[in-house]
């Protein structure tokens, strides 16, 4: 299918608004630049973040390079009987003629840190992660009996399941719901790699999901001999690092002896840390943050949300608002919103590209207006393209047939978008955040209901 042009210059749009910088709104497409009022556009807070865990780590002195990391990948992808994957730099991708996409920078930086002789295990444990369950072989036990001691929950976020999803649907993983944005993944651990386990191994092995869920909790269980490190009053880190420390969410048991005020909160910003703290703890919530911090600068880290555990149910948690990590802990929760979207938005845009179907998937943008202080986020709908946008709290219009003085049309926040479109915003049902279809515009007379600009 030929691509509508629209679609590609939405596209660039979303890049030049990615750039904002401090100029105001800034609309840039191909050439085309808007600027509003420079002292009172707003600024970007989070923007676009193309995958989870996009921490961000700069390659170490002397390190493998980028080119070198993805040799390994493609080698043992090759050794799998997948040798139609290829590099590109470009992207820091690695690609298959079948449409699957690997974005190897965050995997690189977590890879450049490793020992050399750990690096060949962490590459298949990469590959056996990010790959349909089908591309890989397997090397699980024959029986139940031989595979039940390395059984284990793996806890992560629910959109990294629901990426797998999209990417390879029918994976039949077995999974159950911890909480809000928290599943929990059954998986066997072996000696270098760690592989999900799926509905059709159990069938083979004889055995129900509610048996493996059970022996993989007491197999977790088996392993906490070491007590929480306390990093403060109140405030305690898992000491484990065996990749399974946000498990431990699982074991609500021992969270719940920690020396903490209120109920347990906890925070899984990345997979080899938990950190604990009360929920009527300000200090302790405020410390806490200082160890999310330093924890989401390593590679692969995910996430600075916080859960709370009321009685024996996880929730997601802020603290009142007079609380003096509120503002932080309202950023992380807003932040890790935006990542997901737009993790959803890269593999999305793979899927759609595979298929050949000409539909622009919309970037989430969050921004701090500089004349209220306002934190918020927002979308762009291009006249004349088939779009499939993320909730926001505004979406900004754009006309690509004016003159380029005059392309934004305005904007509107989110409810009046809905009433003012009506049936032609349509639910998507695609694994992930929540997505909408767009085929229509704003007509002339309800364009001038539009804010001129956002707050």
């Amino acid at each position: 299918m030929e691509q509508n042009p629209k679609t590609g210059l939405a596209v660039a749009l979303g890049l030049g608004l990615a750039v904002i910088d401090c100029m105001g709104l800034g609309l840039l497409v191909t050439g085309l630049a808007y600027f509003g009022d420079h002292a009172g556009g707003p600024v970007p807070v989070g923007g676009p973040v193309a995958f989870v865990g996009d921490a961000g780590a700069d390659q170490a002195e002397g390190g493998p390079s980028e080119a070198e990391f993805a040799h390994h990948m493609l080698a043992a992808l090759a050794d799998a009987g997948h040798d139609d994957y290829v590099y590109q730099p470009s992207d820091s991708t690695l690609r298959s003629d079948a449409g699957v996409v690997i974005s190897i920078a965050d995997l690189h930086a977590e890879y450049s840190v490793t020992p050399e002789t750990e690096r060949d295990a962490l590459v298949v444990r990469t590959l056996r992660g990010l790959l349909p369950i089908e591309q890989l072989p397997t090397q699980l036990p024959e029986t139940y009996s031989a595979a039940k001691p390395f059984l284990m929950p793996s806890v992560r976020g629910a959109v990294d399941m629901e990426l797998v999803d999209l990417r390879a649907p029918g994976n039949g993983i077995v999974r159950m719901a911890v909480a809000p944005e928290l599943t929990a993944a059954l998986v066997y651990g072996g000696e270098s790699s760690i592989q999900f386990i799926t509905d059709k191994q159990l069938a083979e092995w004889g055995v129900s999901a509610a048996t493996a869920w059970a022996d993989a909790i007491a197999n977790l269980e088996s392993r906490q001999g070491e007590r929480f490190e306390r990093l403060a009053e109140g405030v305690y880190r898992s000491p484990w690092k065996d990749h399974y420390d946000t498990a431990r969410v699982l074991l609500p048991k021992r969270l719940k002896r920690l020396r903490i005020k209120g109920d347990p909160v906890v925070f899984l910003p990345h997979r080899d840390v938990l950190i604990v703290t009360g929920s009527k703890d300000d200090e302790g919530l405020l410390t806490a943050l200082d160890a999310v911090d330093e924890a989401l600068g390593l590679p692969r880290a995910t996430t600075g949300r916080a859960w709370r555990l009321r009685g024996d149910t996880w929730e997601p948690f802020l603290p009142a608002a007079s609380s003096a990590a509120f503002a932080d802990l309202e950023d992380y929760a807003e932040d890790a919103r935006v990542v997901d979207a737009n993790s959803q938005k890269a593999a999305l845009d793979e899927k759609f590209k595979a298929k050949n179907e000409d539909l622009f998937v919309g970037t989430l943008f969050r921004v701090e207006s500089m004349k209220t202080g306002e934190r918020f986020t927002y979308c762009v709908l291009t006249k004349g393209v088939d779009s499939l946008i993320p909730r926001a709290d505004w979406v900004v219009f754009i006309d690509l047939d004016r003159p380029r003085a005059d392309q934004l049309v305005g904007a509107a926040r989110w409810d009046d978008f809905r009433k003012m479109l009506g049936r032609a915003v349509q639910k998507a049902d695609y694994p992930g955040p929540e997505r909408w279809r767009v085929r229509a515009f704003p007509t002339p007379k309800q364009q001038k209901a539009l804010a001129a600009d956002l707050p």
